[in-house]
């Protein structure tokens, strides 16, 4: 079995543990929706592509029981997954931070810069984002961490300070300059509010990364081949690729004005010196795409920015 993300693990969800199927799209709730593949057999779970807003998704989710004691399990310290590399998702992941810089643009009057991670674990990636931002044009950082079962990193300097929320709804009322949704947004089984909680609370100017899954395509494929591939339901219940974030912002009930940024196959994950071999194929897959652009669906993940207009 190919496994679309080492860091998380397959369950099998019995009849019992799943919602009944939902009709519409349960992210712009379009009626439209046609079959890629089976995610899950007996029961069977499929993933389905919406017509209008072009994300695919289970079209039934596990009960919201499953789902707690799933990622109670993923986090628990016995977990043998856990604790090896193959629960850490990016290598290196200034090389993210540094990218996702590329488009900000700080605001000369601020010298504190705020950061909003929502699922970022333990906030490795907003930490890097801090470091560089301090050793450019902040004086100060502060992060709010929200994540299922967030326990944030430790820091020694005194211009970084980090707090963590139970959920969006408690983070405060912003603004923030930057907000993370790295390898969240796939998990919820209704992502939309948590994505308009989160582009609501940037300032004008601010700044949205999100990174998801993009194997519907590469799914397909490898079910009419007969190769079992797994997207890690019920982990992931949603992939959302170019098609989805290129209209997200006219398909989704968004309120507010913002625009597209960055529209591109996500940073490979892994770097040569740690993970060769993967990293290889990882850059095979996704090196399609410069060439061919929406013709070629098949990358494994995508990653956008989003800014807040600043007339906000």
């Amino acid at each position: 079995m190919i496994n679309a993300a080492s860091y998380h693990q397959s369950m099998h969800v019995s009849e019992s543990d799943l919602e009944p199927s939902a009709g519409n799209c349960p992210l712009c709730g379009d009626a439209s929706r046609s079959p890629i593949a089976l995610v899950q057999r007996g029961p069977d779970v499929t993933l389905l592509r919406c017509g209008r807003c072009h994300g695919a998704s289970a079209d039934r989710f596990p009960k919201q029981a499953v789902l707690d004691r799933y990622y109670a399990a993923y986090y628990a310290e016995e977990n043998p997954i856990r604790n090896t590399e193959a629960n850490v998702t990016l290598d290196k992941p200034e090389r993210l931070a540094q990218r996702i810089l590329e488009h900000y643009e700080s605001e000369p009057s601020t010298r504190t810069v705020r950061i909003l991670d929502f699922g970022g674990g333990d906030g490795t990636l907003s930490k890097a984002l801090a470091q560089q931002l301090l050793s450019s044009c902040a004086d100060a950082a502060h992060i709010r961490l929200c994540d299922y079962s967030a326990v944030p990193f430790r820091s020694d300097d005194g211009r970084l300070r980090v707090e963590v929320a139970e959920d969006l709804a408690s983070v405060g009322e912003g603004p923030f300059d930057i907000a993370i949704a790295s390898g969240i947004l796939e998990h919820l089984c209704d992502p939309v509010p948590e994505l308009q909680r989160m582009l609501s609370l940037l300032r004008p100017g601010g700044i949205f990364y999100a990174r998801t899954p993009a194997v519907a395509e590469i799914l397909r494929l490898t079910s009419r081949l007969g190769i079992d591939f797994d997207i890690t339901f019920p982990g992931h219940v949603h992939d959302l690729g170019q098609a989805f974030w290129d209209g997200a912002l006219c398909n989704l009930p968004l309120v507010g004005s913002f625009r597209l940024i960055r529209s591109t196959p996500s940073i490979v994950e892994t770097t040569f010196d740690r993970n060769p071999a993967r990293t290889v194929i990882a850059h095979l897959a996704k090196a399609p795409w410069w060439l061919l652009g929406r013709r070629y669906k098949m990358v494994g993940g995508w990653e956008v920015i989003v800014e807040k207009e600043r007339g906000e």
